[in-house]
């Protein structure tokens, strides 16, 4: 057996090994983050529908609960991953 591609593939083990490491760190890390703008989403949305519930006659009272709906909104679809990846396009020659 040829014993340069023998460490070879202890090297390669190796870095596959950080890779992976790596890779499960980064999923908890994307996990964390989405329970906290779940939480954040909800929070907000509750606030709004507080404020919607008061049911006030003035204007700027629903402006604000329709400006944390856009927020809400806007925070949910910053994190929430795309329906299907996109595949990556080469530039016309």
């Amino acid at each position: 057996m040829d014993f340069a591609f023998y460490r070879f593939m202890i090297a390669l083990d190796a870095k596959v090994d950080k890779i992976m490491t790596g890779l499960s760190d980064l999923q908890a890390a994307y996990a964390a983050l989405q329970t906290a703008v779940a939480a954040a989403v909800a929070d907000i949305q509750s606030l709004s529908a507080q404020l919607t519930a008061a049911n006030t006659e003035d204007a700027s009272v629903e402006a604000v609960a329709q400006q944390l709906n856009t927020t809400a909104a806007t925070l949910n679809a910053a994190v929430t991953p795309p329906a299907a990846p996109v595949a990556p396009t080469m530039p016309a020659a």
